[in-house]
């Protein structure tokens, strides 16, 4: 408890005015690496509630969840409701300690702002935002990238957009780091192309 505390006092005190719980991952479907997906509730309940209790007076807690990993049919064996039923746990543990819970989705692309199966950033917030979600945009994206893809898709949005790129990319198979002040501007020309709300995935740190 005491290094996630350190860690995510460290982004309160840079500005941050919204945590994430440290859930990112921590879904029964990817715990079962560590044969644990079993604690499932009871490991996303401890983290959030570790946030909750050091934080919630000074930022907003955002429950965080992310990939399980498995792929729907055609793309894989699993059905839509299956992959639900492994959100679904996971929210039932964070919902408690998560304030008025909106829903916001942030997705990785590539040069194209497509997905690793080629889904489209624009036609997924056109989806999404016709659901019902709070907000939309690009996280774990390089960084470079994201002003002209947050550009491309402003102009269809009407819900906020949201930016949270990635501050390391790979070359020559080894992972390089981008400079603060790269990071920066990228963040900064993304939200004058038109995102509202602006953090960082992989990489940034305090």
């Amino acid at each position: 408890p005491e290094a996630l505390i350190e860690l995510q006092q460290g982004f309160v005190d840079a500005g941050s005015q919204i945590l994430y719980t440290a859930t990112h991952g921590a879904n029964r479907e990817n715990l079962k690496a560590y044969g644990v997906e079993d604690k499932t509730e009871q490991l996303n309940a401890a983290a959030a509630k570790i946030t909750y209790d050091s934080f919630h007076e000074k930022a907003l807690i955002a429950g965080c969840l992310s990939s399980t990993g498995l792929y729907i049919e055609p793309y894989g064996d699993y059905t839509f409701t299956e992959i639900m039923s492994v959100y679904r746990q996971q929210v039932k543990a964070l919902s408690p300690y998560c304030e008025n819970k909106p829903i916001i989705a942030t997705m990785k692309v590539d040069e194209d702002g497509e997905t690793a199966i080629g889904t489209n950033v624009l036609c997924t917030l056109l989806v999404l935002q016709a659901m019902g979600i709070s907000a939309f945009g690009l996280n774990c994206t390089s960084a470079d990238l994201c002003p002209d893809i947050i550009s491309e898709i402003a102009p269809y949005a009407k819900i906020p957009l949201i930016v949270k790129p990635s501050a390391v990319y790979e070359q020559d198979g080894e992972r390089q780091s981008i400079s603060p002040e790269e990071f920066a501007f990228a963040v900064k020309k993304s939200v004058l192309s038109g995102a509202e709300i602006a953090g960082g995935c992989c990489g940034t740190g305090k």
